[in-house]
């Protein structure tokens, strides 16, 4: 009988050390709150909101931690960019509306990742070096049939004729670059609904 997976947990907690002036000196304490620290069956444990707050708000913040419910399910997100920049800046704009965002660069490194990991929704760029998205794609579509209908592509060639029409025939949702952030958020949060 295979080991059960472990049940995602959310995770709530203080850190304090002291902090030195340029001098060496102990000038405080220096506290930060971290909310949402989540571990979910096979994903790293990740940090969703990291704070700084004054010494006058912990207290304050940890009487909150105890009305927070032990567990949360959070929906797990691969984002696939070769934008380095791009991916990071949505990976903490997806995270900051606590979703697990996992990131691949390219289109092998996000199927190894899908071979090894369960995701609610794809995110993925279509022009990219080694494994296009459209190749992805139609690799992912085949190894977890039921993340056929949870892709969302972002390009910025959507009237490239072969992009237009694997965009078409597959009948899949997608962003033009450059999208609103809201308009993605948005899209994603009716994918998981």
């Amino acid at each position: 009988m295979p080991p059960a997976s472990p049940l995602p947990m959310r995770v709530n907690f203080i850190t304090c050390a002291d902090s030195l002036n340029h001098g060496g000196r102990k000038a405080g304490k220096d506290c930060r709150v971290f909310l949402g620290v989540t571990i979910a069956a096979g994903l790293a444990p990740r940090v969703l909101i990291e704070r700084s707050l004054p010494r006058m708000e912990i207290a304050t913040q940890a009487a909150r931690f105890e009305r927070v419910p032990s567990t949360l399910e959070l929906k797990a997100i691969l984002l696939v960019d070769d934008d380095k920049q791009l991916a990071s800046a949505l990976q903490w704009i997806l995270a900051d509306e606590n979703f697990l965002v996992d990131l691949a660069n390219d289109g092998e490194e996000a199927l190894l990742k899908v071979q090894a990991s369960e995701y609610d929704l794809v995110v993925c760029d279509l022009m990219m070096p080694r494994l296009r998205g459209d190749e992805f794609y139609l690799r992912a579509k085949h190894m977890r049939p039921r993340l056929a209908r949870k892709f969302i592509f972002i390009t910025g060639f959507a009237t490239d004729p072969e992009i237009s029409d694997f965009l078409t025939g597959n009948d899949v949702e997608f962003l033009v670059k450059p999208f609103p952030v809201q308009r993605l958020i948005k899209r994603v949060r009716d994918m998981l609904s």
